[in-house]
């Protein structure tokens, strides 16, 4: 985190928490695209049918953040490869 003499957060931390929300927010919403379109009946019985949506959502949300969390690490790696090339 980078202060400034005030105590305040740096603008470049807000904006790099705000990009990694975003990253998996994106993943999430789209995985529950994905997962929205299955079959869930195959899943589930005519009993427990209701408990499809929960599943889907929270499914959904899992495997968003892991795949969001893989592809900010690695935006992360390849901006530490690239500094290392550019900058001494």
């Amino acid at each position: 985190m980078i202060l400034n003499m005030k105590g305040e957060i740096g603008n470049m931390s807000i904006i790099n928490g705000m990009a990694v929300l975003v990253v998996r927010m994106t993943f999430v919403v789209l995985s529950y695209v994905i997962f929205k379109s299955m079959d869930w009946r195959k899943w589930f019985s005519n009993r427990n049918y209701h408990m499809a949506a929960y599943a889907c959502l929270l499914i959904s949300v899992a495997i968003g953040h892991l795949v969001g969390s893989f592809a900010i690490e690695m935006i992360e790696l390849l901006q530490r490869i690239l500094m290392s090339l550019f900058l001494p």
